[in-house]
């Protein structure tokens, strides 16, 4: 049996920068960096490696139904 290991937020939901309330897509860049769609917090917050909070990028924004992809078209369009 292998365990996990958190790598952004922490034990319980919330909305401070260093958690996160059900994130329900993740993107990870070349360097590492996360970008989590925070569901609950209506947010997308940008996680850099080994970092012990995130930044909000967006927020206001209803995370259901943002996939990956549409994360990335996001990132690369220039819209953050």
């Amino acid at each position: 049996m292998s365990t996990g290991q958190m790598v952004a937020g922490e034990k319980y939901e919330g909305n401070g920068d260093e958690r996160l309330n059900f994130p329900s897509s993740i993107v990870v860049d070349k360097n590492g960096t996360m970008f989590i769609c925070d569901r609950n917090n209506k947010r997308v917050q940008q996680w850099f490696q080994n970092a012990n909070s995130g930044q909000t990028l967006n927020s206001n924004i209803s995370c259901w139904g943002l996939y990956p992809i549409a994360i990335y078209e996001y990132l690369v369009g220039g819209k953050f």
